[in-house]
Order: structure tokens, then sequence, then C-alpha cells
């Protein structure tokens, strides 16, 4: 059985922060997550053998953190776009 190509889990109780973090044998992958403030959108493409693209949507409301080996990004409300 394949793991997930992404997870995404509650860092509070109320869900009001998100950790998003990749597994598996990713190469690219896009899904969202219904949160009750609105949709968690990721997208995440392998760019090598060891980094990633993300675009990772979170709504208003809702702080994350993004983890990726040893990379740890803060998320916040709107659209973010980076590499590690």
């Amino acid at each position: 059985m394949t793991p997930p190509a992404d997870r995404i889990i509650s860092r509070q109780e109320t869900f009001q922060a998100a950790r998003v973090f990749p597994g598996g044998p990713l190469l690219i992958t896009r899904d969202n997550f219904a949160h009750p403030a609105g949709n968690i959108d990721i997208s995440l493409r392998r760019v090598s053998i060891n980094g990633i693209a993300a675009t990772i949507f979170l709504p208003g409301g809702v702080s994350g953190e993004f983890v990726w080996a040893r990379d740890r990004i803060a998320l916040s409300l709107g659209t973010h776009e980076f590499e590690v």
C-alpha cells in the first residue's frame, strides 16, 4: 500500500492551525481539505531528489506550518508559493 502523497493534520483541537507534510513517492499532487473557514488547497511538485515546490492556500482564521525534511515554513492566511 502506498502512503498518502500529502497529509494535513490539525495542530489544535479547533483546527485553527494546520501542519502540512508530504510523504510517500511524491512526484506531483494536488489536494484540498474542507474546513469550516474554507478549503485548504495544496499543490506539490518534486523538483529534485531532495527538493519540492509547493503552493498552499489557507483560509482566514487558519495558520499553519509546512514541513519538509528539516525545513519548517510558517503559513498564514492566503496563498504561499515556495521551493525547498
